[in-house]
């Protein structure tokens, strides 16, 4: 996973793999580079997209269904295998209640910040707003 911002690029790895790496990555085409090891900058370097979903409540099944155009049975068997997390914690009960700020996570599918309701419909159901991580 790499992003590219400016004149720098961040590469996202497995901590295990970072000193080869950077001794590794010296020249990128004609030019020489600085490599250093660093925390994971702010999610800022990110580009989030804000997404609106209708949903029965802020369930994790029921936003990353419909999130991710899933049935409920299909997310509840993802639950079931460990492919779901919220806040980088396995999701073990799918009937979790988002709260804003928390990062849902569903392997296969994507990444989204859970930024809470957005309204009502005409016939009172809650919108729900969520930023996806491109």
């Amino acid at each position: 996973y790499i992003v590219l911002k400016a004149r720098e690029a961040y590469v996202f790895c497995v901590r295990t793999m970072a000193d080869m790496l950077c001794a590794a990555l010296t020249r990128v085409g004609r030019t020489d580079t600085d490599c250093t090891i660093c925390e994971p900058p702010s999610a800022a370097l990110r580009k989030l997209t804000p997404v609106r979903i209708q949903a029965a409540s802020p369930r994790v099944d029921a936003v990353a269904a419909h999130l991710y155009r899933l049935s409920r049975g299909d997310m509840l068997e993802l639950i079931r295998q460990g492919r779901v997390q919220v806040d980088d914690a396995p999701v073990t009960k799918p009937d979790q209640l988002l709260k804003p700020g928390q990062v849902l996570s569903v392997r296969g599918h994507g990444r989204s910040r859970f930024a809470g309701e957005d309204g009502v419909s005409k016939k009172g159901k809650p919108y729900y707003r969520l930023d996806i991580y491109a």
